[in-house]
């Protein structure tokens, strides 16, 4: 779903990465999973330049939690980021939409995936918190922006998932 044309290749500040935020959004809500920290929704929203053209961009990152039960105060995070390159102008090619299967829809479908597996066995001891990143492509703005505001302290772990369909070269 996530590299599909409808996605537009999920540029940051593009229609195609709010339909990929949207999607993302209704799979942490179909797993069950809770909001993190203060947020309302999933959604931790903020607003950045972008660099080469000087425009301001509004973007999120989707942040789910499933709450441990002995050590709910200590995190593990298992992230990846859900933009890409977006619609680009190729001369000579009969598709312009970077899809990013690899880069990196795979790693979303992979936090996805254990989002789903950890809130079905049910025992996660400390709280584990999903994160799908957006302007990873843009230098890892969206990550950057969530590491400003957490307690470092609490995080035990960290686990990114990127290009997890690629072999290794």
């Amino acid at each position: 779903t996530l590299a599909s044309d409808d996605m537009e290749g999920r540029g940051t500040g593009t229609p195609g990465i709010e339909k990929a935020a949207r999607y993302i959004e209704n799979e942490f809500k179909r797993i069950g999973l809770n909001t993190y920290d203060t947020l309302k929704t999933y959604r931790q929203t903020f607003t950045f330049i972008d660099r080469s053209t000087k425009k301001k961009i509004t973007s999120s990152n989707i942040i789910g939690v499933l709450e441990g039960k002995s050590k709910k105060d200590e995190y593990v995070i298992v992230s990846a980021h859900y933009d890409h390159l977006g619609i680009k102008k190729a001369e000579g090619k009969l598709d312009s939409i970077y899809n990013g299967a690899n880069d990196d829809a795979s790693g979303v479908t992979g936090v996805l995936a254990l989002a789903e597996y950890f809130k079905g066995k049910g025992n996660a001891e400390r709280s584990i918190v999903f994160v799908a990143f957006t302007a990873e492509e843009m230098g890892l703005i969206g990550s950057k922006h969530f590491g400003k505001g957490i307690d470092a302290s609490k995080f035990v772990a960290g686990i990114n998932l990127e290009m997890i369909g690629k072999t290794p070269s």
